[in-house]
């Protein structure tokens, strides 16, 4: 998770950079940053694919928790259906709220991760620009 903080760190340093000078970059500056941004999602989507693989391990171990503590209510301690539903979700419930954490993280890794498509798409359409009018000064200088 550490080095979640420090791709999101790293993803938000270069969007803060290119809000503040997108109208500055030059081509070959928005180049590397292209780079640099599909790269650190590149390793967002990984992380995100292990965030995902911790939350499916943490809801199929909740789902067998509840199910083991619910018999246990239902066949030793004879309890009515309905109660042991609630004794089980009772022990269950620090399991759930860990996966629940997992859910969330997932949700905002997904997020990111589409908007920093979003950010790599603006940038190729400045750097379109930024190559056209450079071909444009160019042809001018020369004719």
């Amino acid at each position: 998770m550490s080095e979640q903080k420090t791709v999101l760190d790293e993803v938000k340093e270069i969007l803060d950079y290119y809000y503040e000078n997108s109208q500055d970059i030059i081509i070959e500056d928005l180049l590397r940053m292209q780079d640099k941004v599909a790269i650190l999602g590149y390793r967002l989507a990984e992380e995100l694919a292990e965030i995902r693989k911790q939350y499916n391990w943490a809801y199929f171990t909740r789902k067998i928790e509840f199910n083991k503590a619910k018999s246990h209510y239902i066949g030793e301690r004879q309890m009515k259906i309905g109660e042991s539903d609630v004794e089980a979700h009772l022990d269950v419930e620090q399991q759930q709220k860990k996966e629940l954490e997992f859910e969330n993280m997932g949700y905002q890794l997904e997020n990111v991760l589409r908007q920093l498509n979003k950010v790599l798409s603006a940038v190729q359409q400045r750097i379109s620009y930024l190559k056209f009018e450079k071909q444009r000064t160019q042809n001018q200088n020369t004719t």
